[in-house]
């Protein structure tokens, strides 16, 4: 009889939900049975993000949840980069299997595989039969949660609706657990990607980043690995293609070649197939960098290019020093600039972080004005947080809450503002919601 495992994310991050299939491949040859239900399970894997305090709060009420209601007998995995950031979390996570994405080879401590993981390969579409996710859990768990004034009343202390409230309440997380319909569009869409995964790591030091803890130096993909990922997908019917990096502007400079040579022949083997490439992750100074090689490409395959995802982070060179970004936002200005002029259908997407410490009123007015200028198709703007082992963490004048929520509304409304006098881009439809705990808006795409 095979034995079962469950696995589910945490997250949306394309990365950590690949790093799940990618386990589910591995389990699957080597005998294992995927089943729907975690109860039924022997083994559980949650692949965990720690992008935020939001989300190590909810990996950590999803843990607890799966660990008291898991057959007795069935191991907890936790895979991905919270084992490695939250380490303040570490006590908590002492009752279960923790492993890193560099460190995913100890699963064959734990299974004693046929099939060693070193020897998967990497999977380029996500299976939401197989790779559930609850990005809300915690939020699902606080809406469902008694009101606290609930003890006020006879009725629940005498346990007349308590019992019928629990009972209810336990059957709707068990449902959120095992379906993907949080957010219906995530669920219907994803597998009409092909993911490519370029690389991990990066060469960055940036002070505020603690996924650089867990994913180490630039490990590369080889040029023909990737080529022949793309090919198999174009032939499969594919039209979207999405390579995952942290950062995507130094691809390859630890294997003597660049992302220029990459883009180059993947648009060249691609010529004779209708696709679009989602370009993301393209550190500004790689941007500056290699633009000159670069706006070639972007000029002659704008038709074949989803959106550029350039992270520039602040409009403020002090407030990019700070951030250890090593390139000023004059150049970053000029380049955009004449980017948008000799590639006009071009979307182009940046990351803004608002309230790093330090930054004072002129700071973010600086930044206010270059989303202004620039007038990019979508802005992600995150609210600072301090993450565990950062230099950013431990500087002094840090922005109250208050003030970073303010700050970040009022770019939020520039934004929007910008958007609604654009003609309206088949490409990219924008949805946002406003998550004010971690002082943050999260984003996501819909590809038409």
């Amino acid at each position: 009889m095979k034995k079962t495992y469950f696995i589910s994310s945490t997250t949306f991050c394309m990365e950590r939900m690949l790093d799940a299939q990618k386990i589910s491949n591995y389990l699957k040859v080597n005998g294992w049975s995927h089943v729907k239900d975690f109860k039924r399970a022997e083994l559980i894997i949650i692949s965990a993000c720690a992008f935020g305090k939001n989300a190590d709060e909810n990996t950590l009420d999803y843990l607890h949840y799966f660990s008291t209601k898991r057959s007795s007998s069935a191991k907890i995995v936790v895979a991905g980069c919270i084992p490695q950031i939250a380490s303040t979390f570490k006590n908590q996570l002492n009752n279960f299997y923790t492993i890193s994405p560099t460190d995913f080879s100890m699963l064959d401590e734990i299974i004693d595989p046929k099939i060693a993981f070193k020897d998967s390969s990497d999977p380029n579409v996500i299976d939401p039969d197989e790779v559930t996710y609850n990005l809300f859990f915690k939020k699902w768990l606080k809406f469902l949660s008694i009101p606290r004034y609930s003890s006020k009343f006879s009725i629940f202390k005498k346990g007349l609706l308590k019992n019928v409230y629990l009972n209810i309440k336990d059957k709707l997380l068990y449902l959120f657990t095992i379906q993907s319909f949080i957010n219906p569009f995530l669920t219907i869409n994803r597998n009409k990607f092909c993911y490519i995964r370029i690389s991990l790591g990066c060469l960055g030091a940036c002070s505020y980043c603690s996924k650089r803890f867990y994913s180490g130096k630039l490990q590369s993909k080889g040029f023909e690995n990737i080529l022949n990922e793309f090919k198999s997908g174009l032939k499969q019917g594919y039209k979207n293609f999405y390579l995952l990096t942290e950062d995507a502007g130094c691809y390859g400079l630890d294997i003597n070649t660049n992302i220029v040579n990459l883009l180059q022949r993947l648009f060249e083997s691609g010529k004779d197939y209708d696709f679009k490439i989602v370009l993301s992750n393209i550190n500004a100074q790689w941007f500056i960098k290699f633009y000159d090689e670069l706006l070639p490409i972007f000029v002659n395959n704008q038709s074949k290019i989803n959106y550029v995802h350039i992270p520039v982070e602040s409009g403020s060179n002090r407030i990019l020093k700070l951030m250890n970004r090593p390139y000023s936002i004059e150049d970053v200005k000029e380049k955009l600039l004449s980017l948008k002029i000799s590639a006009p259908s071009l979307s182009l997407v940046t990351d803004i972080i608002v309230g790093f410490p330090q930054e004072n009123e002129a700071d973010f007015l600086e930044t206010k004005e270059f989303l202004k200028t620039i007038q990019f198709d979508h802005v992600d703007i995150f609210g600072y947080e301090n993450r565990p082992n950062t230099r950013a963490s431990e500087f002094e004048g840090h922005i109250p809450n208050e003030i970073i929520r303010k700050r970040t509304f009022v770019l939020a409304k520039q934004q929007n503002s910008i958007n609604k006098r654009k003609p309206l881009k088949n490409k990219i439809i924008q949805v946002i919601e406003e998550n004010v705990q971690s002082n943050s808006f999260l984003n996501n795409f819909k590809y038409n």
